[in-house]
């Protein structure tokens, strides 16, 4: 995100009118102006947290601008293009992991994922930091040899399941650009998970529900892409807190944690996801959404004691009455 974006989430954040808790991403370009400013991954609240500084390594497969070490399958004079060279991308990442920032990479290409992982080798190898979570987003085409040094490296793979879901069936985009031969390796969760890489699953923008995500993961049409589903669920929730520093905050529900969590129409273990809904959201323990619309926003906790818990503003909260009834938004949280 840019500057503008920021400022926009900065306002929503002082006007109290947050409903989710976000984990920003700026540019590169904002490097130089955060470091000036004292700033580093993890600046903010439990609100409103400043990320991973984002850097682009390559285009997209859809554009045939996705660094490939062969060509593409329907333009053989197509290999995709890197956004910068790798020596201008060394010293990129060197900078801002200098500066204490946590880096998410856009890498898709397997040339791309080469010149990153090799990248971040060099950058960790110079200067090593413990617990650095770089993470590269999307990671669609990796090689074997590039799955053993992610481990190595304590790299997050960063990916979205929903990219499997829309385009990796037969006669797919995947397939058109990749070919065949190809098709079989991209977006591999199960060898992922198999060589104990961090894992984490996102939606990108398109379309934005983990359900349909959670799809393209658990009934992926290639072995090598199919998990089940406790994994899946995994990869959404405590996959995506390991990724931004916080599951000692959220990612699991437990005594302790913030009460973010969603209920749904049906039980995923039992039913098709493309026949569930979300029926609520609450964060914080408070509904900010019902499936009929908008119902408010998370109050602010005041702390009444000098426990670790309501300094942290975590709520109590309990269910008295079922979701649906008259008045349930105020009975299902309040301070500690």
């Amino acid at each position: 995100m840019d500057d503008r974006h920021l400022r926009a989430y900065q306002t929503l954040r002082r006007q109290n009118r947050l409903a989710i808790r976000a984990y920003l991403c700026p540019y590169d370009d904002l490097l130089d102006t955060l470091t000036a400013a004292g700033m580093q991954t993890g600046f903010g609240d439990e609100w409103l947290r400043l990320g991973p500084i984002k850097v682009f390594s390559d285009g997209s497969l859809g554009a045939r601008t996705a660094a490939l070490f062969d060509p593409y399958d329907d333009d053989p004079r197509a290999t995709g293009q890197l956004s910068r060279s790798p020596k201008e991308l060394i010293g990129l990442l060197a900078k801002a992991h200098r500066a204490g920032f946590q880096l998410a990479v856009h890498a898709i290409g397997d040339k791309a994922i080469d010149v990153v992982v090799e990248a971040f080798s060099r950058v960790l190898d110079r200067d090593p930091r413990e617990d650095h979570r770089h993470r590269i987003e999307h990671f669609e085409l990796p090689t074997d040899e590039v799955l053993d040094q992610m481990k190595e490296l304590g790299l997050v793979a960063s990916m979205q399941p929903n990219f499997v879901a829309r385009w990796s069936h037969p006669g797919g985009l995947y397939e058109r650009r990749l070919g065949k031969d190809r098709l079989a390796h991209n977006n591999p969760f199960r060898l992922i998970r198999k060589r104990k890489v961090a894992l984490a699953f996102g939606s990108d923008g398109m379309p934005y529900g983990p359900l349909y995500g959670m799809s393209g993961a658990v009934e992926a049409p290639f072995a090598s892409q199919r998990i089940p589903f406790a994994e899946a669920i995994q990869g959404y929730t405590a996959g995506g807190a390991f990724a931004s520093f916080t599951e000692r905050d959220v990612g699991t529900l437990a005594a302790g944690k913030l009460a973010d969590f969603v209920v749904l129409s049906g039980d995923p273990r039992r039913v098709d996801t493309s026949r569930l809904a979300v029926e609520a959201t609450v964060v914080g323990g408070e509904v900010v959404h019902r499936r009929q619309g908008i119902v408010g926003v998370p109050r602010k906790c005041e702390p009444k004691s000098t426990s670790r818990f309501s300094q942290r503003g975590v709520c109590r909260w309990r269910r008295r009455r079922p979701l649906g009834a008259r008045g349930s938004r105020k009975s299902l949280s309040r301070c500690g």
